[in-house]
């Protein structure tokens, strides 16, 4: 950790299942790094508007109907990430940006934060899921895979809705020690990872610290990458509140 990092204030204490986990993120200056290109930077976003080309969405193998994302009513905001198929491993995923503009990086000296408030509903016995960073990749989950060769993030391919969290370096997968957490539908959960000098990734639950990793640092660029896959049985609808990510680089 640098020495310029400072504990933040904005964050509530554990209680609110609404806002950005305390736990994980007190000991990010965010205001500093958002404001400081030479500390780090920051992207957040709450889906109160969606601007064209802000997003990338892939539809993997449709046969049955089309994957959509679009904006919802919340207070707050919401982006509806729609499978548009009940077949089975199939559905959507959206990337921020397109075929360019990976910017998200591990940092060898310091620190970088994921976090993101989903559900899933219509989940029948659960979806294919994703929800982390991942190199741009157009089809993150594929025949019950995650195709991604570089990946920070939590996963289900299993159609039960049990979340493993794995981190993959050109292709080589360092994974959770057990369950993460078990999807409930239409029921929200945080989600989110901290990545400190390429030596652990904690792992966080609702606020929880859940698991410690110590492998699986991705070398190149990631954006934030959502998917839902469907389940054989429903059209499996995912709600996306919110994703902060922040990177802190090191003061030489």
């Amino acid at each position: 950790m640098s020495a310029f990092t400072k504990g933040i204030t904005n964050f509530q204490e554990e209680g609110s299942l609404v806002g950005q986990s305390y736990k994980l993120w007190k000991d990010c200056s965010i205001d500093t790094l958002a404001l400081d290109y030479n500390r780090g930077y920051v992207f957040k976003d709450n889906f109160l508007t969606l601007p064209t080309g802000k997003y990338t969405l892939t539809d993997t193998t449709p046969s049955s109907g089309a994957a959509t994302f679009a904006l919802g009513d919340l207070d707050g905001g919401v982006g509806i990430l729609d499978a548009g198929t009940a077949a089975e491993g199939e559905g959507g995923q959206i990337q921020l940006n397109s075929t360019v503009g990976a910017g998200f990086f591990t940092q060898a000296s310091g620190t970088l934060w994921f976090e993101s408030r989903v559900k899933v509903a219509d989940m029948a016995t659960g979806p294919e899921f994703f929800l982390g960073l991942s190199a741009i990749d157009t089809t993150i989950l594929a025949s019950s895979a995650n195709t991604s060769a570089n990946h920070i993030g939590f996963e289900s391919v299993s159609d039960d809705g049990v979340l493993l969290f794995h981190a993959e370096v050109a292709g080589a997968r360092t994974s959770s020690t057990a369950t993460i957490h078990t999807l409930v539908e239409d029921t929200y959960v945080r989600l989110g990872f901290k990545v400190v000098d390429r030596a652990r990734i904690e792992v966080y639950v609702n606020g929880a610290k859940v698991d410690t990793l110590t492998a699986g640092f991705p070398l190149v660029g990631m954006v934030p990458s959502f998917a839902v896959h469907s389940d054989g049985t429903t059209d499996s609808i995912g709600y996306i509140d919110w994703w902060d990510v922040a990177v802190e680089r090191t003061a030489s």
